[in-house]
């Protein structure tokens, strides 16, 4: 087991991906969130994501898992000028958008979207307002 967990181990990024691995690196820490529901309000948010940078289409692969409600999502995930845009598919074939938004050092705005109608309008579900923890 060392062998593997001593693989997965880094004591940064690759250097010649270092500017890369800011996009979603300055994340890193613990945030403070206040979750605003547009949508009917779901059983379970919580789940987990690996985010994992593909140089061949210099963008990232996504995949968010929610293991209690059985729900697992792919997006691509790329810089938008000053954001972070994700986008895939949900379960039941619907076009969904997850995107960092007003993003500083100290804060940004997360939203969930999804569109019915292949991206032509967007339905805001979920936004979540987060702050680095310890600054209040």
């Amino acid at each position: 087991m060392n062998g593997f967990l001593d693989a997965l181990g880094a004591g940064g990024p690759a250097p010649d991906c270092a500017g890369r691995m800011a996009l979603y690196g300055q994340f890193v820490g613990s945030w403070d969130l206040d979750v605003v529901e547009y949508a009917v309000a779901q059983s379970n948010r919580y789940g987990t994501t690996l985010r994992v940078y593909d140089p061949g289409i210099d963008a990232w692969h996504i995949a968010w898992t929610e293991p209690v409600g059985q729900t697992y999502l792919t997006m691509i995930g790329r810089a938008q000028g000053n954001d972070i845009v994700q986008l895939g598919k949900s379960p039941d074939g619907n076009l969904i958008r997850w995107s960092f938004r007003d993003i500083t050092p100290q804060s940004f705005r997360w939203r969930g979207e999804v569109s019915v109608d292949g991206g032509a309008t967007w339905r805001l579900d979920v936004e979540f307002l987060a702050r680095r923890a310890g600054l209040d």
